[in-house]
């Protein structure tokens, strides 16, 4: 009962870490990485933390274009040093969407 708790656990937590991800491709791969990390001993903060930057470099490098979801979750980038740039915050706003630089993603 404990693993399949903790399971839908992870579940839920890469359900809300994939609805910020900016390229979403190849979620079933991405959220089996996701939880294959998990059970290794990441953290839903780290992977939610490392996005956060992330995305604020996506956002500032507009050249950038963001890697497949697979592949960012499968290599997990969030782990990469990147230069944290301006300081955002991601929120819900009143309706329940994320929203990034007061921008609906």
């Amino acid at each position: 009962m404990k693993k399949q708790n903790e399971d839908n656990d992870y579940n839920i937590e890469f359900e809300t870490i994939w609805s910020l991800y900016p390229n979403k491709q190849g979620k079933l791969k991405a959220k089996q990485s996701y939880i294959k990390a998990r059970k290794n001993g990441t953290t839903y903060e780290e992977v939610y933390m490392g996005l956060e930057r992330y995305i604020r470099y996506c956002r500032r490098e507009q050249w950038y274009k963001p890697k497949h979801g697979s592949t960012w979750f499968n290599q997990q980038c969030w782990a990469d040093e990147i230069d944290e740039g301006d300081n955002i915050e991601i929120t819900k706003d009143n309706f329940g969407n994320y929203v990034i630089w007061g921008k609906p993603w």
